[in-house]
């Protein structure tokens, strides 16, 4: 008696696909509309996910985490395609394009956090830009930014703090039509991010270093002074010079 390998059931298919590596899934995808269907359930991913592959879905950062039953089977696919790209040019040789994004304007300042969030600043004569794409989503066909804010002047310099509110980035702005430095928090608001003003303060630039409570920048006033700076606290401390006493200025928003 003879068995074709198309009367199996979807059930049967769904255990055999449950048993096969991720790439081998993917072949068997492109076989016929029907595997194609059956390689697109949700329990199939969740069966051949790697626990290390779903610990990237937070990038590290609890106050971002989806629990991964809560996700879309195209997106547990998204996590795992990215994962073995990164497998596979760790044993490759030279560099490749993974995405390519078209801004209309020049890019300022650029940073990658861990291996997941692109932060852009981006300006032109007319706007200044701050954008934030998620790798996850992009793998998940969606070319549009996660998080996107409009700054008074181009970004000369920025850092990123992880902290227990979330990724903060520090961005020195300037020199025209304003300096200053702005520190942003990107939050989480439901299944929307946004990018939200944590503090403000004029007449300064060129950020050096950011942890903590405290940032350090290049330029104060209008001169290459360094100062040391805790914005929670709003006080400004000379690093040199003959000004030893405290700075007040402003407040936190």
């Amino acid at each position: 008696m003879t068995c074709n390998f198309l009367t199996l059931s979807d059930d049967l298919f769904l255990l055999i696909a449950m048993e096969m590596k991720m790439e081998d899934v993917l072949r068997l995808r492109q076989t016929c509309w029907r595997l194609h269907s059956i390689t697109k359930i949700k329990a199939l991913w969740l069966k051949i996910s790697r626990p290390s592959w779903i610990d990237y879905l937070n990038g590290g950062f609890s106050c971002y985490s989806t629990d991964v039953h809560d996700m879309t089977s195209e997106q547990i696919e998204a996590i795992h395609k990215i994962c073995l790209r990164a497998e596979s040019r760790s044993r490759s040789i030279g560099p490749q394009t993974l995405y390519k994004w078209n801004i209309p304007q020049s890019v300022d300042w650029l940073k990658i956090v861990a291996s997941r969030w692109v932060f852009v600043a981006a300006s032109d004569h007319s706007v200044s830009r701050l954008l934030c794409w998620d790798m996850l989503s992009i793998s998940s066909g969606s070319s549009a930014p996660l998080a996107e804010c409009f700054l008074p002047a181009r970004v000369n310099s920025g850092m990123i703090e992880v902290q227990s509110e979330g990724l903060l980035v520090c961005l020195g702005l300037g020199p025209t039509p304003i300096s200053e430095v702005q520190i942003l928090t990107l939050r989480r608001m439901g299944t929307s991010f946004l990018f939200v003003e944590t503090f403000t303060i004029p007449d300064c630039s060129d950020v050096q270093l950011f942890q903590g409570n405290l940032f350090v920048c290049g330029v104060f006033q209008g001169l290459q002074a360094p100062v040391l700076v805790d914005w929670r606290t709003s006080t400004v401390y000379h690093l040199f010079g003959e000004v030893p006493d405290l700075c007040e200025f402003g407040s936190i928003s």
